[in-house]
């Protein structure tokens, strides 16, 4: 199979990406959320916890709480993202998911 080049750029998600044998739209997803979750700490005081809004959706009513933080701008990250500080155990602030 020849190496993929700049013109193979049109075919959209069915293009592989040389040594990843994953579709580009999976890569571009992956590499999003890397970004986020890079940018999030980034932001993050040391020994702070914070996560995004579809990390207090996925968590159960078990696991663990979280404050709100509010709209925040992210470098490189278009529109605000919305944060929380995940806790272990009971907080004043807790918000339901």
């Amino acid at each position: 199979m020849p190496p993929a080049s700049p013109s193979d750029a049109s075919q959209g998600s069915d293009r592989l990406l040389p040594g990843s044998g994953r579709p580009d739209a999976e890569v571009d997803r992956t590499l999003r959320s890397m970004n986020v979750a890079a940018r999030i700490a980034e932001y993050a005081r040391p020994g702070e916890v914070l996560v995004s809004q579809a990390v207090v959706d996925a968590s159960d009513q078990a696991g663990p709480t979280f404050t709100e933080i509010g709209p925040v701008e992210l470098k490189g990250v278009v529109g605000a993202t919305h944060l929380y500080a995940a806790h272990r155990g009971e907080t004043s602030a807790v918000i339901d998911g």
